[in-house]
């Protein structure tokens, strides 16, 4: 089921609370309790032919923070044995297999980001075709695959699922639609062969018959107007207003794209551990402004300068230099650079532990010179391919750059996508996480840079280049809504939600919902003949049939237990009612308690249809 990413606030869903027990003003009377904070830093180390190296020991690793030496305080080692080591166990006896490095994953989750802003359905087609063989001989058991899309808006096209035929089906579905790339890409060809058949002219002086009214006489005089050079100025001039049109199209698409797998991302973040993104594109270009505009400059920059003389003094468009100017001066500046943007989602995607695995066959041929204008001495032959073999460099460089800081790998125009894939299996199978207490505690909000070397000469080392501190309310907020979007819970507080029938007034429903969470699960501090404790809870209510998620809403729950009735709490749950106003069809609701003495944070769901639901015309 098909469902779209929403921004958080945005809603076509109600959910207010209407009657809270307990419910306090946000204040923050636990917020000096802070727990020891340890930064993870989860590394793969690979020799020269990128096969993963095990056996190494803390002793190996140096780790720095902002340059600064970091003192490890936790070390583990994941790794998958080899089929030789097994052996050799199983010939030592069964009970040896228990002394097995265990594996750091339980299963994988795979995200596979399909871009059609970005992808030419040539090289799509290429990859899905590939994707789906490889994925079936090379998934190991367990995976779970997510596929979003991204075209006029993110969607999650298949939520998490180990049944691969899902996925494919999914594939199946993308790959029929119409790649909004070639739209762009079809507009880019018209442009350049609009460029191409644009005529270029000096000024000719034009002669005009005259009489001279003194003398009669019929003379051959020089005019100032020559309407041919005049139309090529202003096909010139009209030609350089549309490629900076479409420089900025290009840019807000690059921006936008950039933007909503930042976000993307964040929406992640709610989930524990590393995520691997197959990010399948033609790239994104750094300067995706530039091959418009040189295209213009290639045609026009000489003969626009030789001729500005005659432009200004002579023609019917002197103010074309202006227009010509703004073309040229913005190649090569910071106007269209989005450099800073790729950075900043390395940060998102690194804060939320996701690391990128961009796969594109840009460049390979079909879809990769596609575009190329041939003919003509200007555009054509060397020229565009030059041209188009700059921005597909650009377009690889972006990639390689983002899995680079992410922690991941790139394949870019690499015929091994199989190989591709182990090696991102090996990534989740065989790594090392690196613990440490870092000097500011974990409290600020600052970017933290990190260097992680090996003592061991020849090995390469990949790990995310930084993060943010996320305090608990981030951190809740995440899993909160990881919750209801993907159904993912983790619920060390073992609460329990439970819904209520729900009551129609006019045309909403109020639903109410009961939260339970064990006393014995929950951190008390005695003071005062009372034992003490703080939660807070948020609560999130996505509509699964529009794909919206409500307004965050957040209670604080002060608790206080006499001495004498301790003993009997312990046995019992904590109680929170709550009533949810919300329009009627199939809905999930997701719950996220903090304890902020144990600094301990659940989440959990519960769904529900509530009303008559416009897709099934069910009952709730």
């Amino acid at each position: 089921m098909r469902s779209c990413i929403a921004a958080i606030a945005a809603c076509g869903l109600l959910a207010t609370p209407l009657v809270a027990q307990d419910e306090a003003a946000p204040d923050e009377r636990y917020e000096e309790v802070v727990d020891v904070h340890v930064v993870n830093v989860e590394v793969v180390v690979t020799d020269k032919e990128g096969k993963p190296v095990t056996g190494l020991t803390r002793e190996d690793f140096e780790l720095y923070e902002d340059g600064q030496p970091m003192v490890l305080t936790n070390f583990f080692a994941a790794e998958v044995p080899s089929e030789a080591s097994i052996e050799a166990l199983e010939e030592a006896g069964g009970e040896a297999l228990g002394a097995l490095p265990v594996s750091g994953t339980s299963g994988l989750k795979l995200v596979i980001f399909v871009d059609q802003l970005n992808i030419g359905p040539q090289n799509r087609k290429l990859l899905f075709e590939r994707l789906r063989q490889e994925l079936r001989e090379r998934a190991a058991p367990g995976t779970e695959v997510m596929v979003a899309t991204m075209s006029s808006r993110l969607e999650i096209a298949q939520p998490f699922t180990d049944d691969l035929d899902q996925v494919f089906a999914v594939l199946d579905e993308e790959e029929e639609k119409t790649s909004f790339y070639t739209l762009h890409e079809s507009e880019r060809r018209l442009y350049r062969s609009k460029v191409q058949r644009a005529s270029l002219r000096e000024f000719t002086p034009q002669t005009a018959t005259l009489v001279d009214p003194l003398t009669g006489q019929v003379v051959q005089a020089e005019t100032e107007s020559d309407p041919d050079f005049d139309i090529a100025i202003r096909e010139a001039m009209d030609l350089a207003i549309e490629s900076r049109r479409l420089a900025e199209q290009a840019t807000q698409r690059v921006r936008a794209t950039i933007g909503a797998l930042g976000g993307f991302c964040d929406t992640l973040g709610g989930m524990a551990g590393r995520k691997a993104l197959l990010y399948l594109s033609d790239g994104l270009p750094t300067r995706p402004a530039d091959p418009m505009l040189e295209t213009w400059t290639a045609k026009f920059e000489t003969w626009s300068i030789q001729n500005e003389s005659d432009i200004r003094n002579r023609s019917r468009n002197r103010d074309a230099p202006r227009e010509f100017q703004q073309v040229v001066s913005s190649i090569g500046t910071g106007i269209h650079d989005l450099s800073d943007n790729f950075e900043q989602l390395a940060i998102r995607a690194s804060d939320d532990r996701v690391a990128f695995y961009p796969i594109s066959n840009a460049g390979r041929g079909g879809a990769g010179n596609s575009a190329s204008v041939g003919g003509g001495n200007i555009l054509g032959g060397s020229g565009a391919h030059s041209s188009r073999a700059a921005e597909n460099l650009d377009k690889a460089a972006s990639l390689l750059q983002i899995a680079e800081d992410t922690g991941g790998q790139a394949m870019v125009r690499s015929a091994n996508l199989g190989l591709f894939l182990d090696n991102v299996r090996s990534d989740f199978e065989n790594f090392y996480s690196l613990g440490y207490s870092p000097p500011h505690g974990g409290t600020d909000e600052e970017y933290h840079d990190l260097q992680v070397k090996v003592r061991r000469e020849g090995l390469r080392v990949r790990h995310f280049k930084g993060y943010h501190n996320k305090n608990w309310r981030q951190r809740l907020g995440e899993m909160t809504a990881a919750t209801a979007l993907y159904s993912i819970e983790s619920n060390p507080l073992s609460i329990e939600v439970t819904p209520g029938e729900a009551r129609r007034e006019g045309k909403l429903y109020r639903v109410p919902i009961t939260v339970l969470i064990p006393f014995e699960q929950i951190r008390l501090i005695h003071q005062d003949k009372f034992f003490n404790a703080q939660l807070t809870v948020l609560v999130l209510v996505r509509d699964e049939e529009e794909g919206g998620l409500s307004e965050t809403r957040r209670f604080d729950l002060p608790i206080k237990v006499p001495d004498n009735r301790v003993l009997e709490a312990l046995q019992q749950s904590a109680t929170y009612q709550m009533e949810l106003e919300m329009k009627a069809g199939k809905k999930r609701v997701a719950i996220g308690v903090h304890d902020h003495l144990a600094q301990t944070e659940s989440t959990v769901k519960t769904e529900l249809v509530v009303g008559e639901s416009p897709a099934t015309g069910a009952q709730g």
